[in-house]
């Protein structure tokens, strides 16, 4: 794997982001392998792909106010309004804050049994299904995620509420895709 700056190919990125949730992930992986840090062909804006734990540090931890969100940010912040996610600067760094304790290694570690838990609900779903049943595997992920940040959050299991979330999750990023490849923003 290349050292260094390697730019994607355009026309190869925009066939397989325009084709679907599958095809993004396979893309994001296909990016990883150009190398450590790949620039991605986006005309008028400067997008980065990162990969290496320290270059992540870099940006989002160490370096933060040197890198800006992208517009994307903004169009994501009409749904879910300014937080962690979508604010920078003095906001981000305050909601950074409020949430850092939740993040710590010590905090984390004491979910490992639910994220089990969870996994092991997944495993066994999955093996009641039929044969060559279709598995969303991205959006069990999803839902393991979900129900992890509400065990973490609330204290409580969230498993019987992420299916709803999820979906509603799901509506979401297909309005925020749809609006962030219009061509004019109304």
């Amino acid at each position: 794997r290349p050292r260094g700056l390697v730019t994607f190919p355009l026309f190869r990125l925009l066939k397989k982001v325009l084709k679907g949730q599958e095809a993004r992930l396979e893309t994001a992986n296909e990016i990883a392998a150009y190398g450590d840090v790949v620039r991605l062909p986006f005309p008028g804006k400067r997008v980065y792909f990162i990969t290496l734990p320290a270059d992540v540090r870099r940006v989002l931890q160490e370096n933060a106010a040197r890198y800006k969100k992208s517009f994307d940010y903004g169009i994501l912040a009409r749904l879910l309004k300014q937080g962690l996610v979508t604010s920078e600067g003095e906001v981000w760094k305050r909601d950074r804050k409020l949430v850092q304790p939740l993040l710590r290694e010590d905090s984390l570690s004491t979910l490992i049994p639910h994220m089990v838990r969870c996994a092991q609900r997944t495993l066994a779903r999955w093996a009641a299904q039929q044969p060559a049943t279709p598995i969303d595997v991205f959006g069990d992920m999803m839902e393991i995620a979900l129900d992890t940040i509400g065990q973490r959050t609330f204290n409580s299991d969230l498993a019987e509420d992420v299916r709803v979330v999820r979906e509603d999750l799901g509506y979401c990023q297909s309005y925020l895709i749809d609006v962030g490849q219009a061509p004019v923003d109304w």
